[in-house]
């Protein structure tokens, strides 16, 4: 399906990798606008305000990271995937991983496998015993991964805009 590629390195995430994961992340939510159709409106918008939104969430990360991380998948200089994940004293599980995206190209090669076992031994190695994993509904690649991984079914969110019934 995907081109094999050798297996990059998986490292901490830096500040200094915030353009390379935000352009990542543009593409997470560019492939996630072809198959779903419901979104938040803070998700809405030209990319220019993606862009923003998704390094004031990296930024959130650097300030505080006891509770959270972003771990990269760097092949020579370039960044091919991140999994972002945290800890969280609300809700039903600890620990989260919040996001996983790897680049098209480099599909099938174990990389986010590897992301994920890094993200789950920071989570374990904070007192986390479970972590959850959210995705968009509509991506099976997602759901596929997930229960190659181990991850099974738990919660299921649906969404309305409180405004509908005005737009209407």
């Amino acid at each position: 399906m995907y081109a094999a590629c050798t297996m990059p390195t998986v490292r901490p995430a830096t500040p200094e990798d915030e353009e390379g994961i935000v352009d990542l992340w543009v593409g997470l939510t560019t492939y996630h606008r072809t198959i779903e159709e419901v979104w938040p409106k803070r998700w809405t918008g030209p990319r220019e305000t993606w862009r923003a939104n998704l390094l004031k969430l990296l930024r959130v990360v650097w300030r505080d990271p006891a509770r959270q991380v972003v771990f990269v998948a760097t092949n020579d200089k370039d960044i091919v995937g991140f999994v972002r994940a945290g800890l969280y004293e609300e809700g039903p599980v600890l620990a989260h991983i919040e996001t996983l995206f790897v680049a098209e190209q480099h599909r099938g090669a174990g990389i986010a496998r590897a992301l994920v076992e890094v993200a789950e031994r920071w989570c374990r190695e904070r007192g986390a015993d479970e972590v959850a994993i959210e995705f968009i509904a509509r991506n099976d690649l997602a759901k596929h991964t997930y229960q190659r991984l181990g991850y099974r079914p738990f919660l299921v969110t649906y969404m309305k805009r409180l405004a509908e019934q005005e737009e209407a």
